[in-house]
């Protein structure tokens, strides 16, 4: 029996209460009289016997306690456990990490992690179902409860440790909620316990029951790993570089390697390092007079764990952003976009409505300054002084002199301008629409605002440069460069692209590259594939696997890296406190879990018996009243 509502026996704090007040009760004060000796006689006769209303007074208070007894347990809601042969859930969590791909004297971990989830699932009874969960960095749902053993076993056949680091945490708490009380499952956790604290993660919940692969008995693993990998142009060079690598030696011996960085292919390093057992060492390089669009670091050692042996950096070189800008005089922006190396800037007095799409097509931003659009727009733009149609925006009239009240910090137009101040001699008053996000405010109107759809990427400035002295301000060349990366991100002068796994890249898309409504990505395997976009931003999520990755849009090529870069991760050693019971089969080698006698227990049926508690403290309160009534026929 269990009890499911200990708040329930605060009602036996009435026991103490009763007896105080049959304590309290109205005794009799002996006095004696004439006839006293007759009573004394009759006594004298019946002294053998016993007093049958002694009894029945001290009978009505235990009766009484045992009520309060009663009624305090039936509120306690107590129930009663039946062991049935009931259909039980199992929910198989496995670790799909990097860790599990650390090789073994026959496959490697996650080959034993199959092989004891595939066991687990032959020795269910026929009427169990199962569910089977994946624990990367996102734990997914592989297969949702089924009793078919074949497709059950089907899809752990077609299940693959990736690259990247796991969240065991988050894929027992997602296993957990599947778990409900009228069906309470089995939760089975498959995993090689590195990198984590197991135990602490199962200790509170008695559901879970970890199977370690591939075992304590195994030797010990070994592994040297590159944690870091950066680098960084040095200053004041256009073609010196600088690299940082970080390595570390997770054995419990010291460990000699040789660490070799190469550049497109072309070895620019190649040195030989000795750590010694658990020491990690940051290394600092300088190369001078490369260009390097790949930089690949790897160190040569026999190890366990090939995941981190081998790193990359990839360094994008886009060409020059093309920007057409259609100016009366406009000194301050001709100027300050002269000082752009990576700009490609075409100036012009007036932009007929003939030329207007080709230019348009053609440059990646367009600016008007104080100049209307002779065209639809459909592209990134810039307006100074100039307010087209197909922006949401409503003129409302001019304003003079108005008072800077702050820039929208959530903005990246807005980056380093926090505390800029500067004057305006005249504005336009405008209201904006929901689709228009305000940039800088004043006291009467918004002065900066973005606009951004499926067509169009506007940066608007409602007032003349002229008219102002920000040109003259330090912020103006700050604000410029963040209205240049707003508009043309994926075209800045240097990108250095280096993912961990799992991580997801993304990237923005002109408006020219989204009609072709597709990206193609080359996995690290040479396998291409293509991914449907709409809108100006593709995301790319499956980076679970380490190596090199291409993009190729209608517009634009780019790549980018991935590597593991997580020291728990790479730490493959399995923690002591982290084994538990199990038997190698002699024959296959392989590790099967050996749980206590008591937790291989069919599921038990829990029955209410709160009602029959109830039952009988009426029953005894009916009893009570009996007595109640012949007390009272007595006197």
């Amino acid at each position: 029996m269990e009890l499911t509502n200990y708040n329930g026996l605060w009602a036996l704090g009435f026991i103490p209460v009763l007896i105080l007040i049959h304590s309290l009760r109205h005794r009799s004060v002996p006095r004696q009289t004439t006839t006293l000796f007759i009573w004394e006689q009759v006594l004298k006769q019946e002294s053998g016997s016993v007093s049958l209303g002694s009894w029945i007074k001290n009978l009505s208070m235990l009766i009484q306690i045992l009520i309060i007894i009663l009624f305090s347990l039936g509120l306690a809601k107590p129930v009663w456990f039946t062991k049935k042969g009931l259909p039980q859930d199992h929910i198989l969590v496995l670790d799909i990490s990097a860790s599990m791909k650390t090789t073994l004297e026959s496959g490697n971990r996650f080959d034993h992690a199959r092989t004891a989830a595939i066991g687990i699932i032959e020795s269910l009874p026929h009427s169990d179902r199962a569910m089977i969960l994946s624990a990367g960095t996102t734990p997914f749902i592989e297969q949702s409860f089924s009793s078919d053993r074949s497709a059950l076993k089907q899809v752990l056949r077609k299940l693959k440790a990736s690259d990247v680091p796991g969240d065991m945490e988050k894929a027992v708490h997602l296993a957990q909620s599947f778990s409900v009380a009228e069906r309470m499952a089995r939760i089975h956790v498959i995993t090689d316990g590195a990198g984590y604290d197991l135990p602490s993660l199962t200790r509170s919940d008695d559901r879970i029951h970890p199977v370690i692969v591939p075992g304590p008995e195994h030797q010990p693993s070994r592994n040297v790993g590159i944690t870091r990998f950066e680098f960084r142009k040095q200053k004041g060079s256009a073609s010196g570089f600088e690299a940082l690598v970080r390595v570390r030696n997770y054995m419990t011996d010291p460990a000699v390697f040789k660490l070799q960085i190469f550049s497109d292919r072309q070895s620019i390093l190649d040195q030989k390092i000795g750590l010694d057992a658990g020491e990690h060492r940051t290394l600092i390089y300088r190369f001078n007079n490369i260009s390097p669009s790949v930089l690949k670091a790897q160190v040569t050692v026999r190890d366990d764990f090939d995941v981190d042996n081998t790193v990359w950096a990839v360094f994008n070189y886009p060409p020059k952003l093309r920007v057409y800008l259609v100016s009366k005089g406009g000194f301050f922006i001709n100027q300050i976009l002269g000082v752009y190396p990576h700009l490609n800037l075409t100036v012009s007095e007036s932009l007929p409505a003939s030329s207007w799409d080709e230019v348009v097509s053609r440059n990646d931003i367009v600016i008007l300054d104080r100049v209307a659009p002779q065209g639809p727009l459909n592209g990134s733009f810039l307006l100074i002084d100039s307010l087209p149609k197909e922006i949401p925006v409503t003129q409302a009239g001019i304003v003079d002199t108005p008072k800077i009240l702050g820039w929208n910090s959530l903005s990246p137009i807005a980056n380093s301008l926090r505390h800029t101040q500067f004057k305006i001699n005249t504005a336009k008053k405008v209201r904006l629409d929901k689709q228009v996000t305000p940039v800088l405010a004043s006291d009467h109107s918004p002065l900066i605002y973005t606009f951004h759809d499926d067509r169009v990427k506007a940066v608007i400035m409602g007032f003349d440069l002229e008219n102002s002295d920000l040109p003259l301000r330090v912020a103006f060349p700050v604000l410029i460069k963040n209205m240049i990366q707003w508009l043309a991100p994926e075209k800045q002068p240097f990108a250095f692209t280096s993912l961990a796994a799992g991580q997801p890249f993304a990237m923005e898309l002109s408006p020219h590259e989204t009609r072709d409504d597709s990206v193609q990505v080359r996995l690290p395997s040479n396998r291409w594939e293509r991914f449907r976009v709409s809108g100006s931003r593709f995301e790319f999520n499956p980076t679970h696997t380490v190596g090199l990755y291409k993009v190729k849009t209608s517009g634009q090529r780019t790549q980018f890296s991935v590597n593991l870069f997580n020291e728990n991760e790479s730490d493959i050693t399995i923690r002591r406190g982290n084994q538990v019971n199990h038997h190698q089969d002699s024959g296959t080698g392989l590790i099967h879990p050996v749980y206590r006698k008591e937790g291989m227990d069919r599921k038990k049926s829990a029955k209410p018996i709160w009602p029959l508690v109830l039952a009988m403290a009426l029953i005894l309160i009916g009893f009570e009243f009996m007595l109640w009534l012949q007390r009272i026929k007595g006197r």
